[in-house]
């Protein structure tokens, strides 16, 4: 209850509003308008919720729109086990949603499982996108290289929580720098990963199959190569999830791709480095377009 009125509160300070997209499947999502030429639109990562991005979209909203979605089937939406929740159905479940809304066109940002499926969603719907950014991105293959997928599939996974223990195993490979938490609210955190654990299991059965297929993950790569709208990719240099070489052979593939690895950074560079991830966005974002460094890197 701390947690979430805490989150209410940070939404009403930011004069966020709150929407409901009745479709296939209900998309909850929050809208900071500011009546900005641009808008970004985030798509948040497994097991985490729309709210996330509330600290950085104060900065962000003094020059952009900020939109919201929260990915059905995580945070207090609706879990419904009649589902399949693969990468491509929350792309099915997010077209229609990206039409309906009355911007022309947005940057669109995925972190981890957002990045795969705002990737996916991007490609099927490059007219509604001036951008893709991926930070810490689900969805890319490379031999000799494991992701969390691969723990998975082997038995093991990091969203399967027990006990405290297991947590600060969890925190200490999503985050590489120390962030601190007040107490309950790490309470509630913990609490929560736990009652949702078998849930979790039930939605990477469904998509890490999907993630590890070859054409599926291999061709990813291929099929942003022949997009419309210029790729950048941010990855913290320590991420355990999806190892920074991911990023490099993306980068490496795709052609025009802007590249920025951050020193010290694991897997949530939004959240470890606030300050310096809403700097790179601002550095990329300009002018509808975006001004970037011709397959240039950040090292």
């Amino acid at each position: 209850m701390m947690l979430t009125n805490h989150l209410k509160s940070m939404g009403k300070s930011l004069g966020v509003e709150k929407n409901i997209f009745n479709g296939a499947v209900d998309i909850h999502w929050d809208r900071l308008d500011r009546g900005k030429k641009e808008t970004i639109l985030f798509i948040h990562g497994f097991s985490d919720t729309k709210e996330t991005f509330y600290a950085i979209a104060r900065p962000l909203s003094q020059n952009y729109n900020i939109i919201l979605p929260q990915l059905p089937g995580f945070g207090d939406t609706e879990k419904r086990q009649d589902l399949r929740y693969g990468v491509l159905d929350y792309v099915n479940w997010l077209q229609p949603f990206l039409f309906s809304l009355a911007n022309k066109k947005v940057h669109l940002v995925g972190h981890s499982l957002g990045g795969a499926i705002g990737s996916y969603l991007a490609i099927k719907c490059p007219e509604k996108v001036n951008s893709l950014t991926l930070v810490s991105s689900s969805g890319f293959l490379l031999e000799n290289y494991n992701t969390f997928y691969d723990e998975f599939l082997e038995g093991n996974s990091l969203f399967f929580i027990n006990s405290p223990e297991d947590y600060e195993t969890f925190v200490n490979r999503i985050f590489h720098r120390k962030i601190k938490v007040p107490w309950p609210v790490k309470q509630f955190m913990m609490k929560e990963k736990m009652d949702n654990r078998e849930w979790y299991r039930k939605i990477l059965t469904d998509m890490s199959h999907e993630m590890l297929d070859s054409e599926f993950g291999g061709g990813l790569k291929t099929l942003l190569k022949k997009t419309p709208f210029p790729v950048n990719i941010i990855w913290g240099k320590e991420d355990s999830l999806f190892p920074c070489q991911m990023a490099e052979d993306a980068w490496q593939n795709i052609p025009g791709c802007t590249l920025k690895l951050l020193e010290q950074v694991g897997h949530a560079p939004h959240l470890e480095t606030p300050g310096q991830f809403v700097k790179i966005l601002k550095s990329l974002f300009k002018n509808q377009g975006i001004e970037i460094e011709s397959n240039g890197s950040e090292k």
